[in-house]
């Protein structure tokens, strides 16, 4: 794919979004722009919206990135910014199974991408928001607003296979 410098990520929780966003970041040169860096402060406080939105709003003028992260109807302005949206559509037991599997990597830990003293941890109320795909109507609402940028991938081998052929 040519002239892709902008990428949104998106999909429910465990769907590994932050994974294929390091990984496409290597293949593309192209700077990470994580929401849950922006969300969370130390030890899991959340910031202010309007500081997150404005803050994204301030990255999204740059003229690469990759954004991933959780999405709600605030998030318009990525996909209207982005030059292909990565839609991982995956079902519910592929999603819980990568929140579990994020959860045993990271259990006890900080992953990378997290403000000081965000440790890992996995709850029920998080594991039925994934299993409900609570997340999923909003996220239907955006890409329903951009379809011809959206590449719904619905697999994790689908995933796979895209990036192969395209990046």
């Amino acid at each position: 794919m040519k002239n892709i410098n902008r990428i949104a990520i998106i999909g429910i929780s465990g769907t590994g979004k932050t994974t294929l966003a390091k990984l496409l970041s290597e293949k593309l040169k192209l700077p990470i722009i994580h929401r849950d860096q922006l969300i969370f402060l130390k030890n899991w406080k959340l910031a202010d919206e309007k500081k997150i939105e404005a803050q994204i709003e301030k990255d999204l003028q740059k003229d690469k990135w990759i954004i991933e992260g959780y999405i709600h109807p605030a998030s318009s302005i990525r996909l209207q910014n982005a030059d292909i949206v990565l839609y991982l559509d995956y079902s519910a037991f592929q999603a819980f199974f990568g929140a579990i599997k994020r959860w045993l990597s990271h259990r006890g830990k900080i992953r990378a991408e997290m403000a000081e003293g965000c440790i890992e941890t996995l709850d029920f109320d998080i594991l039925k928001t994934i299993l409900k795909k609570e997340e999923r109507h909003e996220i239907e609402k955006l890409v329903a607003q951009y379809p011809k940028k959206v590449v719904r991938l619905k697999t994790r081998k689908k995933m796979q296979d895209f990036v192969k052929k395209y990046f």
